[in-house]
């Protein structure tokens, strides 16, 4: 079974927090890490307008989490944005191709280095 959690952005202080959501054992979820996003004094003001992106549930060549949003060098050396649509993540553009994480590496994501996929 795929670990299922989320990382959180504010865009209002670049800063992104991993893990965001966790979902426990139990099927109950928990906030954690918010404070690392906004340093406010309550959860409700530190969470308001985070955009949370989801874990893919695999890792890149390096061992690195893979989560939607982030982009990732393929084995045919362009630049991808991975992507949640219907059931499955993919790459942006391209809903029906299989990718192998064997081939993968996560150079940034969309929040933080929107540079790496601007034409």
């Amino acid at each position: 079974m795929r670990e299922i959690k989320f990382r959180g952005y504010n865009p209002k202080t670049n800063k992104m927090a991993t893990p965001f959501y966790e979902i426990n054992a139990d099927g109950t979820w928990s906030v954690v890490n918010w404070h690392e996003l906004a340093g406010a004094d309550n959860a409700t003001s530190a969470i308001r307008g985070i955009i949370v992106t989801q874990y893919t549930g695999v890792k890149d060549t390096n061992d690195v989490e893979i989560y939607e949003g982030d982009i990732v060098l393929s084995e045919w050396g362009s630049k991808e944005v991975i992507e949640y649509w219907r059931n499955g993540f993919y790459f942006r553009g391209m809903l029906h191709t299989n990718w192998s994480t064997d081939n993968v590496t996560v150079i940034g994501n969309i929040y933080e280095n929107p540079e790496l996929v601007e034409e």
